[in-house]
């Protein structure tokens, strides 16, 4: 990524490579943004970056970029700005403090990390339990044993999402919360122990179809 000084004020930021014009009209292939000696002489230098893009941007509000280039060192540097969300729900209030409301009348609330996440726990459950529905409907209609494995199954899903829900609750602060997103690796860079959010067992064999 590069970015076009003019004026010591950062005018245009190029993502990929463009064909570029000079002055005098003459025409630059996309190549010449390997060279960043020559970009110079089109006032274009490379973004360097201060701080990395947060991995899990769910846990923060709106990500957003700002580009700022230092004349003493002509260096463009780019730095990604956001703030961790809440842990807890709050109340939405307007400019004035007052409770919004909602066309029902009842307060607006903003949901914190642990309601957020708790909400995307319980939906992949709900989704991963769907897809054996059909044998707790059968047994329903017909009285036909649901199979062991589809059990099994389904017990290890609803087991991690209160496994992963009650980790949630524990997390004092937004450190913990990170924890919870943790991999811990081998040394030839396999998992040794997974995360603990979105942990999910895997379809075991002999599922029936």
């Amino acid at each position: 990524m590069w970015g076009k000084i003019e004026n010591n004020k950062v005018i245009k930021i190029y993502r990929y490579p463009e064909i570029l014009r000079d002055s005098s009209g003459t025409q630059y292939p996309k190549s010449i943004f390997q060279n960043n000696t020559r970009l110079v002489d089109f006032g274009i230098y490379p973004v360097i970056d201060t701080n990395n893009r947060p991995v899990h941007e769910e846990l923060y509000g709106s990500v957003s970029e700002s580009y700022a280039w230092n004349e003493k060192d002509s260096k463009l540097k780019r730095t990604y700005n956001y703030s961790a969300k809440d842990l807890d729900d709050s109340e939405a209030k307007d400019d004035d403090g007052k409770n919004i409301l909602d066309a029902k009348g009842n307060k607006v609330i903003n949901y914190g990390l642990k309601t957020i996440l708790k909400n995307k726990i319980r939906a992949t459950q709900s989704s991963l339990l769907s897809s054996t529905d059909k044998w707790i409907i059968r047994k329903a209609d017909t009285d036909e044993d649901v199979p062991a494995t589809v059990t099994t199954y389904r017990k290890a899903i609803r087991d991690s999402a209160t496994t992963m829900e009650t980790a949630i609750t524990n997390a004092k602060d937004f450190d913990a919360i990170l924890d919870l997103f943790k991999v811990e690796y081998n040394s030839d860079n396999t998992i040794k122990t997974p995360a603990t959010l979105y942990n999910f067992p895997d379809v075991p064999d002999g599922m029936p179809d």
